[in-house]
């Protein structure tokens, strides 16, 4: 399919202060908010869970149907987080077994799981850029009818 891919509806009700109805799914199926964890998880993986999912159901974007895209973002993060604490527990430059300095090959591990990582966080709006046109509706404190 050619084109820009589909905002979420959740993620369109944010980025608008008045969204146009017109450009919603009328056709969205609800889920419920409730995700599970996945039950091969460990306890690494089960606390990025619980760090990562929960703002994502706040926020409207994870619903039940994102399950496997958030279970391979949260094993993403888990392998790229230990990736980058060897990286820096051993540092950018390692020797090679003939002796000579070469580039710690955990370095080319996190670049890659960074391009992966940033590529899902994108997918639910956990980036920078991918927020850009996010306008959050700020509670001026008053009555919906102080404005009549």
């Amino acid at each position: 399919m050619a084109g820009r891919k589909p905002i979420p509806d959740a993620l369109k009700v944010i980025r608008s202060p008045t969204p146009r109805k017109d450009r919603m799914n009328p056709d969205k199926p609800e889920y419920s908010d409730l995700l599970q964890v996945p039950q091969h998880f460990d306890k690494e993986r089960k606390d990025a869970w619980f760090e990562i999912v929960p703002q994502l159901i706040e926020v409207g974007v994870a619903q039940t149907v994102d399950v496997q895209a958030l279970e391979m973002l949260v094993e993403k993060w888990v392998e790229w987080r230990g990736a980058q604490d060897k990286l820096n527990s051993t540092g950018l430059v390692t020797k090679a077994p003939s002796g000579y300095p070469m580039m710690n090959p955990y370095y080319t591990i996190t670049i890659q799981l960074g391009k992966e990582i940033r590529s899902l966080l994108s997918e639910f709006g956990m980036t920078p850029a991918s927020r850009q046109k996010i306008r959050a509706e700020k509670d001026s404190g008053g009555s919906e009818f102080d404005n009549i």
